[in-house]
C-alpha cells in the first residue's frame, strides 16, 4: 500500500504476504519549488503536469543543475585562490554559491526519494534550509551592491553579523515549518505526495514562498536604485542608447546575484511557458554567477593571469610572428 504517497510514475517490483515492493521513477522538476496551489486546484493549468513537459523539463533541470554546480566550484575555487579571502565581497560569494550548490546536490538526489518518509522529510528540511540560506545572502549581496555603488560604504565590520543571520535565521524558520506541519497532521504532512518538498495541500510551502517573494521584491527595489545610480553617472558622456545599454547590461549580470529571477514562480501556476523561463534562469543560477563575475571579472582574470605565468612564463606572451606584424605596423 502507498498510504498517502502517490503512485504514478511507480511500477510494481514484487508482492509478498508481507509486503509490496515497488520501483519508481517520479520526474522532478525546478519549477515545483514554486508550486504554491494544490495539485486539486480547478483552476490549475491542466498542461503545466503532462508527462510530455515534465520529461523534458526534468532533463533541462538536470542538465542546468550540472552546469550550476560547475560554475558553483569554479566561482568558490576563484574568490578562494584569486581574491582576498578576508574581504566581505569574498564571504559573500562563496556562501551564497556554497548555498546554491548545497541546495542543486540535495534536490538532484533526493527529491524523488519518497520511498522512505523520514528521508523524504530530512531532505525538504535540509532543502527549505540551503534555499532560505541562499536567500539570505542574497539579501547580504544586495545591501553589498547598494552601499558600494549609492552609498559608497564598506560593511567589513559588519560580516560577523550577516554570517549569523544568514545561517541562523533559515535554521529558525524551517524549524517553525516543521512544527507547524507537525502540529496540523503529523510531521509527515511536510512534504507533499508527489516529491520531497514542503507541501502546499496544508499551506506550509507559503512560508517559503513569502520569504522568496520578500527577498526578491527587496533586491528588485536595489536592482532598480542601482541601475539609476549607474546610468546617472554616465549621463553626461553617454547617450541615451548607451545609457540603456549600460542598464540592461547591468539588469543582467546582477540579476543571478539577487535572486530576482525567482519572481517568476509566481507565474508558474498560470501558463507552463512560464515553468520553462523559470526552470532555465533558475537551475543554471551558479554557472551565471561563474560567467558573470568569476570570468567577467577584471581582477580575478589578471590574477589567474599572473598565477599562470609563474607556472608557464611564456603563457600569454605574444608569438614572434605578432612582435614582427607590430614592428612591421609602426615601420610603416
Amino acid at each position: 500500500s502507498f498510504g498517502s504517497w502517490s503512485s504514478e510514475g511507480c511500477q510494481t517490483k514484487m508482492i509478498s504476504d508481507h509486503h509490496t515492493e515497488c520501483v519508481c521513477n517520479h520526474l522532478t522538476h525546478f519549477a515545483v519549488l514554486m508550486e504554491f496551489t494544490d495539485n486539486a486546484d480547478e483552476g490549475k493549468d491542466k498542461t503545466r503536469s503532462s508527462g510530455e513537459h515534465d520529461k523534458i523539463l526534468t532533463f533541462v533541470t538536470r542538465v542546468g543543475m550540472a552546469l550550476s554546480l560547475t560554475g558553483v566550484i569554479l566561482t568558490i575555487i576563484s574568490y578562494l585562490q584569486l581574491t582576498d579571502r578576508n574581504s566581505p565581497l569574498c564571504h559573500i560569494r562563496v556562501s551564497l554559491t556554497s548555498c546554491i550548490g548545497a541546495g542543486h546536490i540535495i534536490f538532484f538526489a533526493g527529491i524523488d526519494s519518497t520511498a522512505n518518509q523520514a528521508a523524504c522529510v530530512a531532505v525538504a528540511a535540509l532543502m527549505q534550509y540551503f534555499l532560505m540560506a541562499s536567500f539570505c545572502w542574497m539579501i547580504v549581496e544586495g545591501i553589498y551592491i547598494y552601499l558600494f555603488v549609492v552609498k559608497v560604504y564598506n560593511i567589513s565590520d559588519k560580516m560577523h553579523r550577516y554570517h549569523g543571520f544568514c545561517w541562523g535565521l533559515p535554521a529558525i524558520i524551517v524549524a517553525v515549518s516543521m512544527v507547524i506541519a507537525a502540529g496540523n497532521e503529523g510531521i509527515e504532512t511536510f512534504v507533499n505526495d508527489e516529491n520531497c518538498w514542503m507541501s502546499s495541500s496544508n499551506d506550509v510551502i507559503w512560508i517559503f514562498v513569502s520569504f522568496v517573494g520578500f527577498v526578491s521584491i527587496i533586491n528588485m527595489t536595489i536592482l532598480v536604485r542601482v541601475i539609476k545610480e549607474v546610468t546617472t553617472i554616465q549621463q553626461v558622456k553617454d547617450s541615451p542608447t548607451e545609457q540603456i545599454r549600460l542598464g540592461v547590461r547591468a539588469c543582467v549580470v546582477l540579476a543571478p546575484l539577487l535572486g530576482v529571477t525567482w519572481l517568476i514562480g509566481f507565474l508558474v501556476p498560470l501558463h507552463i511557458a512560464f515553468s520553462y523561463i523559470f526552470v532555465i534562469l533558475n537551475s543554471t543560477q551558479g554557472l551565471f554567477i561563474f560567467f558573470f563575475h568569476c570570468l567577467g571579472n577584471s581582477e580575478i582574470r589578471g590574477r589567474f593571469k599572473r598565477s599562470v605565468q609563474k607556472i608557464h612564463p611564456s603563457a600569454f606572451n605574444q608569438r614572434p610572428g605578432d612582435n614582427r606584424g607590430n614592428c612591421q605596423a609602426r615601420q610603416s
